[in-house]
């Protein structure tokens, strides 16, 4: 079998936990905050750190060069390296990313 090889497959491009994201914005977007809710998404985020333990084993300087570009949950830095209306940070070849 072929060793993995590291990709970054559409919206991995803009956050590196695509399903956590949404698993965390439908929980704190429900109109009543549960004890459950908050559990889960605390759970959700202690999945990450574990996650990105073993993807850094697996893949190493190919996934740590990703971390420093791509944020786990949210994507920011595209917004604020180009003036207002310029969309050129979405391209994963950006300079200044």
């Amino acid at each position: 079998m072929p060793a993995p090889r590291f990709r970054t497959p559409l919206y991995y491009t803009f956050v590196r936990h695509p399903i956590y994201l949404g698993f965390i914005i439908t929980f704190w977007a429900a109109p009543t905050m549960t004890v459950g809710h908050l559990v889960f998404a605390a759970y959700i985020f202690l999945s990450i750190l574990l996650e990105e333990r073993d993807l850094v084993d697996m893949f190493g300087d190919d996934y740590r060069r990703n971390k420093k570009r791509v944020s786990a949950t949210r994507r920011m830095k595209s917004l604020r390296c180009h003036p207002p209306r310029c969309f050129s940070c979405l391209s994963t070849k950006c300079a200044k990313l």
